[in-house]
């Protein structure tokens, strides 16, 4: 019985994914939903020192985490999917130029799973850093996750909408 019922999941997992097209990076687009905008969303980006308190100044090779949060201030409850394994992606510039490109994901992977996005509700993304990759001084931060909402689309159809927040440090050496 658990081989047939191994089987069933293992087909219908392969009927899904052969309408699902894996992409590179260079391939995906995104696209917004009128009623998911980045408007009706608050997003926030901090730098969290190794007691998980936000720090705006932090020495080189300090243990630091990078805290991506997104509040939902619609008055009704969303539908989304993480896409990206819940990727987090950041951009760290020093004086317009690119110093460190940090990039949360393992593998990509189509969908990852649904979850309500209830009013007032926030979703929260940490991932670890090392501020030793850092050059010294006033470093620029723009940390960014895709989002899938799914209240009005398919499984495979879905609208990604980009979310994007900023914030400087200032780094030590």
């Amino acid at each position: 019985m658990k081989i047939t019922q191994y089987l069933i999941v293992s087909l219908f997992a392969l009927v899904l994914l052969s309408g699902c097209k894996l992409q590179s990076d260079d391939d995906i687009i995104l696209t917004t939903s009128d009623d998911f905008t980045s408007n009706a969303f608050e997003v926030e980006v901090e730098i969290l020192d190794s007691f998980g308190q936000p720090v705006s100044l932090v020495s080189s090779n300090e243990a630091v985490s990078l805290r991506l949060s997104v509040t939902n201030l619609q008055d009704e409850v969303k539908t989304i999917t993480f896409h990206n394994s819940q990727r987090v992606k950041a951009v760290f510039t020093q004086n317009d130029e690119l110093v460190y490109d940090f990039d949360s994901r393992f593998s990509y992977l189509a969908v990852i799973g649904e979850e309500e996005f209830i009013p007032n509700d926030t979703k929260t993304f940490n991932v670890a850093l090392n501020s030793s990759d850092f050059p010294s001084g006033d470093i620029q931060i723009t940390a960014s996750i895709a989002l899938a909402d799914l209240s009005n689309e398919t499984l495979l159809d879905e609208t990604l909408t980009q979310f994007e927040a900023q914030t400087t440090i200032e780094v030590l050496p």
